[in-house]
């Protein structure tokens, strides 16, 4: 008996193990091995500085083979010091992109309206207004999501209650500003003169509905800057600043962008990070000690040509410190075990053909909205789908031979009503 009860207790241990496990890699490791791009989904249509209309665009990152019925998403935004001749599909952007999507986050790589007279970027005025267009844009790609994700069927299966971001340069410049810029009388008089002359004045309303109600739990910001770091107070968004402390292009600390003080003196993320030790927000800083901007970017003009363009050393480590950063603050998926002894108010799941080919049917005793979760006998999570009626069709895909647990939930009533056993055998 003791045997036995010690036997139990091990296998029971080796089940937790396994349920934590599963919680730890998605997130964390590349759990996919294929990813898939929808290119150029149009979110808004804005006018031009100089004239002219601009079709704005983002591109979405999905892990290929992802079962979940919701997924976090990261908003990326790329640099390029607001010039309109850089754009969504940047090589660092690419590349994390990449790495945060196999690791099955759904990836959102927004365009936004630059300047095209690149002298433009050298006098304040320019600079203020490129960076209110941008904050316009972001919001915009923001609330057609939002909108998608509510009222349009979710066709990337976002979760809008888990929305991360991340911004490279112009990008992170981009970011900070929305987070922290609460309403345009925080800045000096003329600035705010100058953005109310942008879209008839609507970044004051981009900022009185940030991201169009919800919210942004992390940002990351990579060699981005801010114009005031009296904005900063805690904050429900945490950052994470990744900068080099000899940045030329924008400082680490405080100084003009490019050394230019035709430009508006801006703060980097050493005297961000200062300023949030004191106020009490919740940041996190990963200062590259001599390197430049975008630590893990290489801008000598050798390497440009050789088109060696990624510290590969510092970008891995980079990527390390964005996926632990955003693993704290999203609710991962754990893998529950389903017990053989079911409480009496969980009913016998009908599901045929049992044992099946791959293809099965389930019919439930009435109709509501329901969560499906199908898992193995680890308990880890091999599917997971949000339907409605009393019928549901699904298939196995390339799932191999075995026992598979099922669970159906009432998601009004948010508890489980019917479980139920599958063997697949093809």
């Amino acid at each position: 008996m003791k045997r036995a009860f010690t036997l139990l207790v091990l296998c029971w241990s080796f089940v937790l193990v396994q349920a934590q496990e599963e919680c730890s890699r998605r997130y964390q490791d590349k759990i996919f091995t294929e990813l898939k791009r929808t290119e150029s989904i149009q979110y808004a249509e804005a006018p031009m500085p100089g004239g002219g209309l601009r079709q704005l665009m983002f591109d979405v990152y999905e892990p290929v083979g992802d079962t979940l019925s919701l997924r976090p998403v990261v908003a990326l935004m790329h640099g390029g010091a607001f010039i309109d001749i850089f754009n969504r599909r940047s090589p660092d952007i690419l590349a994390i992109a990449h790495e945060l999507t196999l690791r099955g986050y759904v990836c959102i790589s927004i365009g936004y309206r630059g300047i095209r007279n690149v002298a433009s970027i050298l006098n304040e005025r320019d600079m203020v207004q490129a960076v209110g267009r941008a904050i316009i844009d972001a919001n915009d790609a923001f609330c057609f999501i939002q909108d998608q994700a509510l009222n349009g069927g979710n066709p990337f299966k976002i979760d809008m209650n888990q929305v991360l971001s991340l911004g490279v340069s112009a990008g992170g410049v981009i970011g900070l500003q929305g987070i922290f810029l609460d309403k345009l009388d925080q800045l000096t008089p003329q600035q705010k003169n100058w953005v109310m002359e942008v879209d008839g004045g609507r970044a004051e309303s981009a900022l009185a509905n940030k991201y169009c109600g919800a919210k942004l739990k992390a940002f990351v910001n990579v060699a981005g800057c801010l114009i005031d770091t009296s904005w900063i107070r805690p904050n429900t968004t945490d950052v994470l600043l990744i900068h080099g402390t000899a940045d030329p292009i924008m400082p680490y600390n405080v100084d003009y962008p490019l050394g230019l003080p035709t430009l508006p003196k801006m703060y980097g993320s050493g005297a961000i990070y200062e300023k949030a030790q004191e106020v009490g927000a919740t940041m996190v800083l990963k200062a590259w000690e001599g390197k430049g901007h975008v630590p893990f970017l290489k801008i000598d003009l050798l390497d440009i040509l050789s088109l060696n363009l990624v510290d590969q050393e510092i970008f891995d480590q980079s990527i390390e410190d964005i996926k632990e950063f955003f693993f704290e603050r999203v609710t991962c998926e754990p893998a529950r075990v389903i017990s053989n002894v079911r409480p009496d108010d969980i009913q016998a799941l009908s599901v045929f053909p049992n044992p099946n080919g791959g293809s099965y049917v389930i019919n439930l005793p009435s109709s509501g909205n329901w969560l499906l979760e199908v898992r193995d006998v680890s308990g880890r999570l091999m599917k997971s789908e949000l339907f409605s009626g009393n019928r549901f069709s699904g298939d196995f895909g390339s799932a191999q031979n075995g026992l598979y647990l099922l669970q159906v939930s009432d998601v009004d009533a948010g508890k489980e009503l019917f479980s139920g056993k599958l063997i697949l055998s093809r």
